[in-house]
């Protein structure tokens, strides 16, 4: 952090100087005129209010001398009080300026910590793929009597390999643009009862071929709330995914939805659970739990994009689970918009 700091400061630093030589350089020509206006008034004051409005035409060296010593002694003041007051100006301006750098740079280093992040996290994650890829060509060109169904299986774990890799890279991708702000969401009124429908009639093929039972449970009228549809889908489906993925075959999955001034969408599943210990992690990018590392592969970013998507589409996330029995995630959103009987 402290490293990462350095630059930011030096550059806050910069900016603080050039703005302040800025503020100086309007200063400078002003003050100069000032000084020069206030001498000439000095000087009047002094010969007025010792000899009035009619200076004598001969006056004594003595008299000249203290005269124009007490107009020295007031420029000399005058010429303090300007480089106080100049200095004072350039202080207070450089506490202002370097406030408005932050801002300024706010923006940019932000910007500069993302890309860092997204270079370190890319070069951490692909290292696994790349050596995988690396050591399945490796041993299909060593084999001494290659046959098509050996290259075949080589090549479907290579390209396994390859498309869970593209499919993490797009991940963060999409990360790195929602934190960003790149990605903006389009609120607009969305059916939960239908979106659902559609959800639950896209999964059934795959809870089938897994074993599972996916039910839907829903009330008679038609839940609407707004929201973007297209986030609010894939906010629904990361955690379907989740309980597909982690629950066991004969096990069930429910999706309830429920109408109220708040509505909701619990996901619910007889799967592995989560530790107690482990759920507060969960939502922080690439963690994965301990037994969902050893039952399923995944990325460990699903989570951190769900709770990006709910954060700015002002739903609230409740997760609870215990281990072996299942877990459950609840969708709470601010209102209703009027319902309508189906």
């Amino acid at each position: 952090m402290i490293k990462a700091d350095i630059p930011s400061l030096k550059a806050k630093l910069t900016l603080v100087f050039w703005y302040t030589v800025l503020v100086e350089a309007l200063l400078i020509p002003f003050s100069i005129h000032h000084y020069q206006n206030d001498t000439k008034d000095l000087e009047k004051y002094v010969l007025n209010r010792d000899f009035g409005r009619h200076v004598p035409r001969f006056i004594t060296a003595v008299e000249y001398n203290l005269i124009y010593e007490q107009i020295d002694a007031l420029k000399r003041q005058s010429a303090r009080n300007l480089i106080q007051l100049n200095l004072g100006m350039v202080a207070t301006s450089a506490l202002v300026m370097f406030f408005v750098a932050s801002k300024t740079l706010k923006p940019i280093t932000d910007a500069l910590k993302r890309e860092k992040e997204f270079v370190s996290n890319i070069s951490h994650e692909l290292r696994t793929p790349i050596m995988s890829i690396s050591m399945a060509s490796e041993v299909a060109l060593r084999q001494k009597k290659p046959d098509v169904l050996t290259y075949k299986n080589y090549l479907a774990q290579i390209n396994d390999t390859a498309v869970s890799a593209s499919t993490m890279i797009g991940k963060l991708l999409n990360m790195t643009r929602m934190e960003a702000g790149v990605i903006k969401l389009k609120k607009e009124a969305v059916s939960l009862t239908k979106l659902l429908e559609k959800i639950q009639k896209d999964y059934l093929t795959i809870c089938d071929k897994r074993g599972l039972n996916l039910e839907l449970l829903k009330p008679g009228n038609n839940v609407v709330v707004k929201a973007d549809s297209n986030f609010l889908n894939e906010l629904i489906t990361i955690y379907l995914d989740n309980a597909v993925k982690y629950t066991q075959p004969k096990g069930s999955i429910k999706l309830i939805l429920k109408e109220g001034k708040a509505p909701s969408i619990e996901i619910k599943d007889t799967g592995i659970g989560i530790p107690q210990d482990e759920l507060q992690q969960i939502n922080e990018r690439f963690y994965r739990a301990t037994n969902a590392k050893k039952f399923a592969d995944g990325s460990g970013l699903g989570l951190a994009i769900g709770s990006w998507i709910a954060k700015n589409s002002n739903i609230h996330v409740n997760i609870t689970s215990k281990l072996n029995e299942g877990t459950a995630v609840t969708l709470v959103f601010k209102q209703q918009i009027p319902t309508v009987t189906i």
